[in-house]
């Protein structure tokens, strides 16, 4: 399973936050039935195929009830029961982002951007509420369209990858503007108001963020920072305090792998899934894992493999509750293998098994394996295609 795209050749991709006043612990959120769970006594209990037509970059949401997809130029929240729409609304000013669409932690409300890292379109946060189909534009600037066939004047604000508070009442996001190359990464409120300046990041140039940071539920941030020189000795995964104070590196480039990306964090805040940037060129190079786990608090990573010959990981996403991972790989005859792994002792059981490609996205690494608080697992198998997955007890 190979899974490639081509960034920005001028991306400067530093993503860190602030999270200052505001945006409290998450409200408790019941763990998924799996909590209780060895992984070797689970198993899939239910599998439902879908295709929706003409939709791409499907995402579940926590709750395990929406799918968000994109449809031409409109964002669309779709019902899991009957894959009827729910809400779709157009956003006519530019091609929307696939990596940016990012679930709050309540599944009210889905927040994107309109593709800057790709198309050079001018972007900003929006939202778009499941229950009255609001579409809000929380960061306009009334300017809109291809960044680089605006007029020198402009003022253009370029705010891109959006990520939510443990509370789901604060958005933060990074920014840039034609004044200056610095990447400034301001907060707002869900509820819309004027943007919080937090910090400046470091680097200079135009912003190109691939995905966004992680606010954590203990108050730590954690973020990337990949410049496109590679030997930028601040490339690498960080952590700080949620007042942006004690800053440190966890993870640098690495030689083999190249740059690690932050791709998904565990409930507690204690470990984290790292992708490597190689594998855009080298992802179905064998034996040689593109995922690694970890640990936050000492920044010691391992890489996420299967025993035996692979090609992989393609994809992996810890549980709602942080104590296994879901996984996919690829072994060199061909078949495809879903694996759940307990996090605390590393034992491994593999789900299911077919052939072609199964939880990865193929427009974008890191999307397309979602793991619902309903024990229902989304794959993804093809632009608008992709398995539900329900899981029980062995």
């Amino acid at each position: 399973m190979s899974v490639r795209f081509r960034p920005a050749c001028w991306a400067v991709l530093i993503i860190t936050l602030l999270a200052g006043c505001g945006g409290g612990g998450a409200a408790p959120v019941p763990a998924p039935p799996s909590a209780s769970k060895a992984a070797a006594d689970l198993k899939v209990i239910a599998q439902r195929d879908l295709k929706i037509d003409n939709t791409r970059s499907l995402s579940l949401s926590p709750d395990g009830k929406w799918l968000a997809a994109i449809r031409g130029k409109s964002a669309c929240l779709i019902a899991v029961d009957t894959l009827a729409d729910k809400q779709c609304a157009e956003v006519t000013t530019g091609g929307l982002d696939v990596r940016s669409f990012v679930w709050s932690p309540d599944s009210q409300r889905v927040v994107f951007t309109e593709d800057l890292p790709r198309y050079m379109f001018e972007s900003d946060i929006w939202t778009l509420d499941v229950e009255n189909g609001q579409l809000t534009d929380l960061t306009p600037d009334n300017v809109s369209g291809s960044f680089l066939k605006l007029p020198k004047d402009s003022v253009a604000l370029l705010d891109t990858m959006p990520g939510w508070s443990p509370d789901g009442q604060t958005l933060i996001f990074s920014r840039s503007d034609r004044a200056n190359a610095l990447t400034t990464l301001y907060r707002i409120s869900v509820n819309g108001g004027t943007p919080e300046k937090i910090i400046d990041a470091a680097g200079s140039g135009p912003i190109a963020v691939w995905y966004g940071p992680r606010w954590l539920s203990n108050g730590k941030i954690v973020y990337t920072i990949n410049h496109p020189k590679q030997s930028e000795p601040t490339n690498g995964v960080w952590i700080a305090d949620s007042n942006g104070q004690n800053a440190r590196q966890l993870l640098a480039f690495d030689q083999q792998l190249g740059a690690p990306i932050l791709a998904d964090v565990s409930a507690k805040g204690d470990r984290a899934l790292i992708w490597y940037t190689a594998a855009m060129q080298y992802a179905t190079k064998p034996n040689v894992s593109f995922f690694a786990l970890l640990d936050l608090s000492n920044g010691q990573a391992f890489p996420l493999k299967p025993s035996g010959e692979f090609i992989g990981p393609a994809n992996a996403a810890f549980s709602p509750d942080g104590s296994k991972i879901a996984y996919v790989y690829r072994t060199l005859d061909e078949q495809v293998n879903l694996v759940i792994r307990d996090v605390a002792d590393g034992t491994e059981h593999t789900l299911l098994t077919q052939s072609g490609i199964l939880g990865a996205s193929t427009e974008s690494p890191m999307q397309g394996l979602d793991w619902a608080n309903n024990d229902t697992l989304y794959a993804a198998t093809g632009p608008g295609v992709g398995s539900l997955l329900t899981l029980g007890s062995r």
